[in-house]
């Protein structure tokens, strides 16, 4: 009887510490650099938010991207320029670069 009981506090136990494993490791989610320059100098948003200025890069673990799917738009600081918007993907442990040159438009 008191195997059985031993057995399964062993037993509780180790699925327990898998299932903290599991958690801490479900936390450190896989990221992705972004680099974005631009002529004229921009105000760059990621997903709706101001997230800095060209030119912009995350080079640091703490500012980098989560892995997955972002719309960028860049709107120039000088210039009648129109907004440049576009959906990207972020890949993990890859860098992401965007280059927009802003230009009179029309013929």
């Amino acid at each position: 009887m008191k195997k059985i009981f031993y057995i399964s506090v062993i037993f509780l136990l180790a699925v327990v510490l898998f299932g903290i494993v599991l958690f801490v490791l479900s936390k450190n989610k896989e990221k992705g650099a972004l680099q974005v320059t631009s002529d004229p100098k921009s105000k760059v948003y990621v997903n709706g938010k101001q997230v800095g200025q060209t030119p912009f890069r995350t080079s640091e673990l703490k500012d980098m991207f989560e892995a997955g799917d972002y719309t960028v738009k860049l709107v120039p600081i000088l210039g009648n320029f129109s907004p440049f918007e576009q959906k990207i993907t972020i890949y993990p442990k890859v860098l992401t670069v965007i280059d927009r040159s802003f230009g009179p438009t029309g013929l």
